[in-house]
């Protein structure tokens, strides 16, 4: 699933030829990893959750080391940005989702 960042490095040089006064620097980039859908925390998390987030985060390392791993977390608003913040009032609901999905995979 996904494709590499060297294809999407091509891709962009390639559609920015057709435009000689535009220019892209990639500063940052990560190989893709996922965890498949039917691994039991991911469904675990699904059960217990309506949506998932996925931003940029630290999953990809513990993938990389062979653990399935989910991201679910806050809804972000401003994700990235220098007024990046969340809602208190959601903490009440994400904390349930945690424990249910901690319940699930544990089998409780």
């Amino acid at each position: 699933m996904g494709g590499s960042t060297a294809f999407v490095a091509h891709e962009i040089g390639r559609r920015l030829a057709a435009h000689p006064s535009a220019s892209a620097v990639i500063t940052r980039r990560y190989e893709p990893t996922w965890t498949e859908p039917s691994n039991p925390i991911a469904t675990a998390c699904m059960a217990a959750a309506i949506n998932m987030r996925v931003g940029a985060s630290n999953a990809r390392l513990w993938r990389r080391a062979g653990m399935p791993t989910i991201v679910c977390g806050l809804t972000p608003h401003d994700l990235g940005a220098s007024d990046e913040h969340l809602e208190i009032a959601e903490l009440p609901a994400r904390a349930a989702v945690h424990a249910l999905t901690a319940a699930r995979f544990l089998g409780g």
